[in-house]
């Protein structure tokens, strides 16, 4: 009841409209969800076809588009066990770099099934955050978090975590990109019992 008073009283609002569609569905799925997971311990898929998921990789693609057309001085910035290196790239490194933020596409239908969509409003940074997660441990791709502006609904900043096993040894990716600005990768390899973590940033400007 108090949700319907909430999207008659914002129904002139289309992106706020959006927000209260979004969250609607995220609490009826989480009640669906629930109810399944009393006789079926697999793993959680959700009725998501007619809900369109966030382009990210549009948004990545439209960057790299803009970078590569654009004379900016790019540069990247590596740490590892605590030591930095810097120096200047070329538009080709860029590329290469920021292909991992487009190399899985979770609004594919093969996999979608297995993403749930939720939103919330944060006062606090002034940001309305799309979160996409999965319960499903195989698929690449475990969780994308977007950050859009409340005014303008632009793309503030985007966060992807990415797990990747092969054999014995297993990658993890903590991705981060700010819009028209920069981006970092934070990879984590574990081979057995041994962990290297390294960290990526490429800026431009």
């Amino acid at each position: 009841m108090c949700l319907c008073l909430l999207i008659f009283a914002y129904s002139e609002n289309p992106n706020i409209m959006r927000v209260l569609f979004i969250l609607s569905c995220t609490v009826l799925l989480a009640f669906v969800t629930s109810c399944g997971n009393k006789t079926n311990t697999s793993v959680a898929t959700y009725q998501n076809d007619s809900i369109v998921f966030f382009q990210v990789n549009d948004f990545f693609a439209s960057q790299v588009a803009t970078v590569n057309k654009t004379p900016y001085f790019i540069y990247q910035a590596t740490t590892t066990a605590g030591k930095t290196d810097s120096l200047p790239v070329s538009v080709r490194v860029f590329d290469s770099l920021a292909a991992i933020f487009t190399r899985y596409d979770i609004s594919n239908k093969a996999v979608k099934k297995y993403y749930k969509e939720s939103a919330f409003n944060d006062e606090s940074t002034h940001s309305i955050t799309l979160n996409y997660s999965t319960q499903q441990k195989d698929l690449p791709v475990q969780s994308v978090d977007v950050l859009l502006h409340q005014e303008t609904q632009a793309v503030k900043r985007i966060f992807i975590t990415i797990a990747e096993n092969a054999g014995d040894t297993a990658r993890l990716y903590k991705l981060s990109w700010k819009a028209n600005e920069n981006f970092s990768i934070i990879t984590s390899v574990t081979l057995g019992k041994e962990e290297k973590i390294t960290q990526t940033t490429v800026a431009w400007k």
